[in-house]
């Protein structure tokens, strides 16, 4: 942890409880996402043993601003251990929360309907099923007609020829 921002805090803490410092100052800068620093100066500047540069430029303002980044990273972290969620990732991830709701909630109807429609295929396919002693029988039927014409074809082939009747024969 770092020692200059315990020492910010501390001070921070010690001109709210003695009235010069207003309360709700801290929370509006925690939603500003740690911008400012600059209206923190008197605290945050000791802290770091620095005081803004008057808007110049140059070797302290160059100073001031790593000073900063410093500053807003060990705040960060502090924060961090402390559980705290800034407000711009909490509206990001409740916002992403919200559309992974609705993208459940669809995906919910689409199952819905898919097993509908499965149950629906399902009763159709049991209501269609054909018993295969079914399919057997007109099959053994056509056997049965078939083996039946073979035989008489047999039969009939095997006969012995009748020899046609010719007119000689009859005059006798």
């Amino acid at each position: 942890m770092d020692n200059r921002l315990l020492e910010f805090w501390g001070n921070y803490w010690l001109q709210m409880a003695q009235g010069k410092m207003p309360w709700g100052e801290i929370f509006n800068w925690w939603q500003k996402g740690l911008a400012g620093f600059n209206e923190m100066n008197p605290m945050g500047g000791k802290a770091y043993g620095l005081n803004p540069p008057e808007l110049g430029f140059g070797e302290s303002q160059k100073v001031w601003e790593e000073t900063l980044r410093m500053f807003q990273k060990s705040f960060q972290e502090y924060l961090n251990l402390l559980g705290y969620v800034p407000r711009a990732d909490y509206d990001r991830l409740q916002t992403d929360y919200e559309q992974l709701q609705n993208e459940h909630q669809i995906l919910q109807k689409k199952a819905e309907i898919q097993e509908e429609t499965i149950h629906q295929l399902q009763t159709l396919l049991a209501a269609k099923t054909v018993d295969p002693a079914g399919l057997a029988a007109p099959f053994g039927d056509l056997i049965s007609k078939q083996t039946e014409q073979f035989q008489r074809l047999m039969t009939g082939m095997m006969a012995t020829p009748k020899k046609p009747s010719t007119e000689e024969d009859e005059g006798q």
